[in-house]
Order: C-alpha cells, then sequence, then structure tokens
C-alpha cells in the first residue's frame, strides 16, 4: 500500500473528486478546510497500492456548521433621549469585530440582569445607533446587545441602562426673579422683544454671567431627577472685538449657587465668537440623583469658562427672549420623570 486518497462530493453516490493523498498507510484522520456552512458533503476514501485503486470506502458524510460565536458588541451607552417629551432612550455601540456577523439584537429587560426580551434586530454589522420608544418615563431600562452570525449568537455586550424622562424645557426670561436678583427662569417661552445681558470685565477661568431661577411653585413636583440623566443647555453667547478665547458655562441647581446644591454643570466646546451663536451642551445628574419636593426650584447660573485673557477690555453678551426655540431663546431643558 503506498497511498491512501481521500475523495469528495456534493452529491451522494458521486461522481467523487480528490480532495487530498496521504503517501501511507498509517493516517487516519483529515480536516476538510474551505467548505461552505451548511452544505452536506460525502466522503469515501480509497487505498492505492501502486498500481490498482481499490474500490470506494462506504460512503460517510456531515455538514460543517459555524461553531464559535462571534465576539460581542462593544462600547455600548444608553441615554435618556434629549428636549423630549420621554418615553425614549438613545443608545450607542460598537458592532462586533468578527467578519461573518449576519444580525445585531437588541435586548431589554426592566431588571439588572435580566431576563431580557428582543427589541429590535438589524440585518447588518453596520448600525451603531437605535432609540427604544414607549417606554414609561421614571423607570429603568436595561440593555445589551449580542451578534449573530447565522449560526451562533454572541455573548451579552456589557450591560447598559438608562431612565426616560419628560425632559421639561426651562426659557431663560430677562425679567427680575421676585425671590432674589437673579432672572426668571420659566417653562413658557419668550414674552418680550430679543435682548443682551452683558458681563463685566472677564478674568481667566469660570465667570458667571448671569442667573436664572424658577419662581415659588415651579415646577412643583416631588421627584428625583435620575442619576447619569441629561441636563441640556441652549446658550446663546457673543464676545466683544479682542475678548480672548472662552467657551460657554453653564451650571443648574436646586434652589441656588450653592456647592451642596449643584445638580450639575458642563462647557461646550465650541469657542464663543464675535457673531451672537447658540451654543449646545450638556451635563450628568450626578450619583444618586437630586430628589425634589414640591416647594424646590430650578437655578442656573450662565457664563463663559475663559482660557485665554486679552489686555484689552473685554465682555460677553448673552442672548435671552427672541423667539420661541429660536434666536436668543436660551434654555434649559432638564429630565423630568
Amino acid at each position: 500500500m503506498t497511498q491512501q486518497r481521500v475523495y469528495r462530493s456534493t452529491t451522494t453516490g458521486g461522481p467523487y473528486s480528490l480532495v487530498t493523498t496521504f503517501a501511507n498507510n498509517t493516517t487516519t484522520t483529515f480536516t476538510d478546510t474551505g467548505l461552505t456552512n451548511g452544505t452536506t458533503y460525502y466522503y469515501v476514501i480509497r487505498a492505492f497500492d501502486g498500481t490498482q485503486e481499490s474500490a470506494n470506502s462506504t460512503q460517510a458524510s456531515a455538514a460543517p456548521v459555524d461553531n464559535t460565536a462571534p465576539a460581542a458588541p462593544t462600547g455600548v451607552s444608553a441615554v435618556d433621549r434629549p428636549a423630549d417629551q420621554g418615553g425614549a432612550i438613545n443608545l450607542a455601540w460598537t458592532v462586533s469585530t468578527a467578519t461573518d456577523v449576519t444580525q445585531q439584537r437588541v435586548y431589554r429587560s426592566t431588571t439588572s440582569g435580566g431576563p431580557y426580551s428582543l427589541v429590535t434586530t438589524f440585518a447588518n454589522n453596520t448600525t451603531t445607533t437605535y432609540t427604544d420608544t414607549g417606554l414609561t418615563n421614571g423607570t429603568t431600562y436595561y440593555y445589551v446587545i449580542r451578534a449573530f452570525d447565522g449560526t451562533q449568537e454572541s455573548a451579552n455586550s456589557t450591560q447598559v441602562s438608562a431612565v426616560p424622562a419628560s425632559n421639561a424645557v426651562f426659557h431663560m426670561h430677562n425679567e427680575t426673579s421676585a425671590l432674589s436678583a437673579a432672572r426668571q427662569l420659566r417653562q413658557t417661552g419668550p414674552d418680550v422683544a430679543a435682548t443682551n445681558i452683558q458681563s463685566g470685565q472677564l478674568v481667566a477661568g469660570v465667570n458667571v454671567i448671569v442667573n436664572f431661577e424658577t419662581q415659588t411653585g415651579d415646577p412643583n413636583g416631588t421627584t428625583t431627577l435620575a442619576a447619569s440623566s441629561t441636563v441640556s443647555f441652549t446658550i446663546y453667547l457673543q464676545k466683544t472685538a479682542f475678548s480672548g478665547t472662552m467657551v460657554p458655562y453653564a451650571a443648574a441647581y436646586k434652589n441656588s449657587a450653592v456647592a451642596g446644591n449643584l445638580i450639575c454643570s458642563g462647557t461646550g466646546a465650541t469657542a464663543v465668537t464675535t457673531t451672537m451663536t447658540a451654543y449646545t451642551f450638556t451635563c450628568a445628574v450626578g450619583a444618586g440623583g437630586v430628589p425634589f419636593t414640591s416647594t424646590d426650584r430650578l437655578y442656573v447660573s450662565v457664563g463663559v469658562n475663559v482660557t485665554t485673557v486679552p489686555a484689552a477690555t473685554n465682555r460677553v453678551n448673552v442672548g435671552v427672549e427672541g423667539t420661541l426655540n429660536g434666536a436668543r431663546d436660551s434654555r434649559m431643558t432638564v429630565p423630568w420623570p
């Protein structure tokens, strides 16, 4: 015996094509690769003595399958959808690194760790965002994402969670508050012509230009702003010429601008220019959330964070009032449950 020959066909009974030859009569195993998953392959083996080839062995068959699950998606995040009336959470992720993914599946639970129910499926490995709607405000939802390769489903991605909230919009008004020297913050929109509130001389670091507060009985709710929920600011700003380099700044508080009352603060990524422009940026409510009673109010400080101070006099204008949700209507959106 000088050779063993392995033959293959995709039809039972052949005809068979030679796959490989072993120049011995000792080899007893072989792995056939490069095949198509789900296709049935039929095999026979023949012996060769240098002159004559044996008859076929008994035919055997098998269909290859994918036995390796794809890698799970990574970088998953979940946040309340800003500037809405609640009931929605925005998801984002990085797709699986596996090259054979045919589906991405989004799962949800109201219990940390599951069990999870399928929310939606994407028949690709390119989609990286999804907005889950029809949710209940104030309820925590837990999400995982899995990749599927046609046979195997990946393990869960890292679990993330978020709480949908009715994002109440509070508009910054020029009228003085009845409670302090701050100006008014209301859920109703502008009621006078657009106007500017000008800062004093700016210094390096955070400069608060103007404060706004809601009045007694507003927002009038016993609730908790959920930890990690998003407060959004849209602030109209304009610097005078030669006023240095600065970015927008805002801080939201409960009742007053006292450190212990801070809800969250944030700065914009875009430098303020000499053109009156809307700057939108966010901050996240701190760990543990912020509880409110019916007598608590909202307070916001608006200004700039100056990184380069020129020698010349410098000023910044804050635009308020004007057009509802438009020009100079500076406002804050709060994830009110």
